[in-house]
């Protein structure tokens, strides 16, 4: 049912923009250009990493899907 589909897209949508403003909120800088009080990751390695492997994640060709026609797979 595309219904369903539709869901769980728009879901994991929501998931992952909620992830990624909490990776934002944790580098912000005040006026004074130190990390504010809030952002307790800011600068955190790991943070960076996982943020950097999502994204990576995220864009990558997905195995199987052919260029010309990516509703079909190979």
């Amino acid at each position: 049912d595309t219904d369903i589909v539709k869901t769980a897209i728009t879901n994991f949508a929501d998931v992952y923009n909620e992830f990624r403003v909490f990776v934002a909120q944790q580098s912000e800088l005040g006026d004074d250009g130190l990390a504010k009080e809030t952002a307790v990751l800011n600068n955190n390695n790991t943070l960076r990493n996982l943020a950097a492997s999502v994204a990576a994640e995220m864009t990558a060709v997905v195995a199987g899907i052919t260029g010309g026609n990516p509703s079909r797979f190979a």
